[in-house]
């Protein structure tokens, strides 16, 4: 009876210990996925960019062509100097749903025009339908709608905080503050 109870025991122990093992491999996994999308946007690496964008957001707006127009385009109404700092944060939410995995990762933006500055911090959804491999993004900007119009079988159980917008006024150069 002891060794039968002292199997349960070890069986179950390895069985937890093997199930943590796997969400600290997928945990890594969303973070080198979602630096290397940070690290592409901050390049100007659309193509990149656009391999860790989800895709039904790509194929939304005319395939990966039509992305990287739709992206170049935006961008190019702000200077190339206004995107100041752009980190991956942490991961907040991670769950398994029957055919995916599903995280809600944290990212800060810092953007600087000639008076203001905005600090940005939004939560991405990550979909990976691999195990957990491979991972693809999307910022809904905190509504919940937005991301299950992009992705339907998003899980109830993902709670995406709203967005936090820091605007500052910058002072200028030259004069004095009061």
């Amino acid at each position: 009876m002891n060794k039968l109870l002292l199997c349960i025991f070890f069986t179950g122990f390895y069985l937890f210990a093997s199930a943590q093992d796997d969400t600290l491999i997928i945990k890594k996994n969303i973070k080198l996925c979602s630096d290397s999308m940070a690290k592409a946007f901050l390049k100007g690496d659309w193509k990149t960019y656009a391999h860790f964008t989800i895709p039904s957001l790509v194929e939304m707006l005319g395939g990966e062509k039509g992305f990287i127009a739709f992206t170049q385009e935006m961008l190019d109404e702000m200077p190339d100097s206004s995107i100041k700092d752009f980190k991956i944060g942490e991961i907040v939410q991670l769950l398994k749903t029957p055919g995916s995995w599903q995280a809600v990762i944290e990212q800060k933006l810092v953007f600087e025009g000639d008076s203001v500055q905005l600090k940005s911090t939004s939560y991405l959804v990550g979909i990976s339908i691999d195990g957990g491999t491979a991972w693809t993004f999307l910022d809904p900007q905190g509504d919940v709608n937005t991301a299950r119009l992009l992705f339907p079988e998003l899980s109830d159980a993902l709670i995406i905080p709203p967005t936090i917008d820091d605007l500052q006024m910058k002072e200028q150069k030259g004069k004095k503050a009061n």
